[in-house]
């Protein structure tokens, strides 16, 4: 008896904080669907969604399923495809690894006394430059991560990143 579906792919990407699955099959006989599993310790599985298999078909088929809300940490994944008459089988288990914690922001060189770089600023950014008593000197959108600081006077200036979501501020020397 010929194996109801011939899985020629499964694997895992990751997408932001999203990871995404995809799987191809080559052949598929009596295919009501696959169940998509995950868990974080290979014991205990939760049923994430269901795809809706092809039924018959002996053509490369493409399916694809986005975790929108995977652990922090390790993600380990299965395809549990199920047969109109309710038998099952397993695919082999898949993992990715996935760390929510955001990056700092760095700005640098620190001090400088002309350009200024920005690695990991929010999407977006606006940029206010303030003296150290508060005084707004500088308020324009980030580009290409960087801004030139020469015309400021010699000094110590609190730089902030603000975006819709958030608002990070970062002391820096101009030299």
């Amino acid at each position: 008896m010929p194996l109801p579906v011939v899985l020629i792919n499964f694997e895992v990407r990751r997408n932001k904080d999203k990871l995404k699955l995809e799987w191809q099959t080559s052949q598929e006989t009596n295919n009501k669907e696959f169940v998509i599993q995950r868990s974080q310790d290979l014991r205990n599985w939760d049923n994430l969604s269901f795809v809706i298999g092809n039924g018959y078909s002996e053509k490369v088929h493409y399916y694809e399923y986005e975790d929108k809300d995977p652990f922090d940490g390790i993600n380990y994944y299965l395809l549990k495809q199920i047969d109109f008459d309710g038998s099952y089988e397993f695919s082999n288990v898949i993992s990715a690894y996935l760390s929510k914690q955001e990056e700092p922001i760095r700005i640098y060189p620190n001090p400088t006394s002309d350009i200024l770089y920005i690695s990991n600023p929010p999407e977006e950014s606006m940029v206010h430059i303030k003296s150290i008593e508060g005084k707004l000197i500088l308020s324009k959108k980030l580009i290409a991560n960087q801004i030139d600081i020469e015309q400021l006077q010699t000094g110590q200036y609190i730089l902030s990143l603000s975006n819709a979501k958030k608002n990070k501020s970062i002391f820096f020397q101009k030299l």
